[in-house]
């Protein structure tokens, strides 16, 4: 999986849906296992919006919530240039 840059070009490079599919459905791991995988994953601006977040079951969903929405926004301004 590649990792998350937070930047707007450089945006397609990570896809939630991949961290989706590959971890954060995999039954066999459980949610502290998927946040700290994804804590290793994600850079700058992507990392501080989740950094103050305690690796907790709760707080894994929370995380990717959080950056499904913050780049949400993101991904949307590049498919409309």
């Amino acid at each position: 999986m590649r990792e998350f840059i937070p930047n707007m070009v450089l945006y397609n490079l990570f896809n939630l849906a991949s961290f989706d599919s590959s971890v954060h459905t995999n039954g066999s791991l459980t949610n502290v296992d998927k946040f700290n995988y994804l804590k290793g994953k994600v850079f700058g601006q992507a990392r501080e919006a989740i950094s103050d977040l305690a690796l907790t079951n709760d707080n894994c969903i929370l995380a990717v919530n959080i950056l499904k929405e913050c780049y949400r926004n993101v991904q949307e301004t590049e498919s409309s240039l």
